[in-house]
């Protein structure tokens, strides 16, 4: 009977075993792999949309305003294009003002031009590392002011229109697939946004990783409710700057 009771003691454990296991592997394969409802996928489309198209015809005016005060202060090109992997590692054209006045910077700005990255890097973009601004990088006045209001990103709603991005999402800077893994590839499991968890910080505030920790729990939890919240922190982000 003794033998008995440690065989079916053993056999409990086993199968606890088991079952714990393959339970945690559901849990950790569920957090990697969530997928939005489709409901939520079609409402936030609609919403896109509808932001993007009234967006770009109210500020309309304000868009020439600024086009024109570039073209006479700065120069061409009046847009800066680069190219980024969006959702599904679709490659797509991001739109923003020129704000910079490095004569490199305007040379690539037409045609879209792919800026090296570190030879380090063929094994992988590393979790953690920091970006430094080239001395000869400045602002031009026009720029400065775009940035301070976060006005340089307004051609970045035909890339929403387009379908290409979303008025919130995870923030738009992954140029090369080939130098990312599998945790930071589930970045793209929905469109890059204009606005998000990691865009409310300053490119300065935060490290890489820290970012998209930020980006993959709003890709784990998105929500309307989290979009909506997202909005309210930026506006007053936006007001706080201002």
């Amino acid at each position: 009977m003794a033998i008995q009771g440690n065989v079916r003691t053993r056999t409990n454990t086993r199968t606890n075993t088991r079952t714990n296991t393959r339970t945690n592997t559901r849990k950790d394969t569920r957090i990697f792999s969530s997928v939005p409802t489709k409901r939520y996928m079609v409402v936030k489309r609609l919403m896109d949309i509808v932001i993007s198209s009234t967006l770009l015809c109210l500020l309309s005016p304000l868009i020439i305003f600024i086009s024109y005060r570039i073209y006479k202060k700065e120069g061409r090109p009046i847009f800066c294009q680069d190219w980024f992997l969006g959702k599904n590692n679709q490659k797509f054209l991001l739109w923003r003002f020129r704000t910079m006045a490095k004569p490199s910077r305007v040379i690539r700005a037409l045609p879209p031009y792919p800026y090296p990255l570190p030879d380090s890097w063929k094994y992988g973009m590393p979790n953690e590392f920091t970006s430094e601004q080239d001395s000869s990088i400045t602002l031009t006045l026009t720029g400065e002011w775009l940035k301070r209001y976060r006005l340089h990103r307004i051609p970045q709603l035909w890339n929403i229109l387009k379908g290409e991005m979303s008025i919130i999402g995870p923030e738009v800077g992954i140029e090369k697939g080939d130098y990312c893994d599998i945790y930071q590839m589930n970045r793209l499991k929905l469109r890059p946004g204009l606005f998000g968890y990691a865009q409310l910080t300053k490119e300065s505030e935060k490290a890489q990783w820290e970012k998209t920790k930020l980006d993959l729990h709003y890709v784990t939890n998105c929500s309307l409710r989290e979009d909506l919240r997202i909005i309210i922190k930026t506006l007053n982000n936006i007001r706080k700057d201002s």
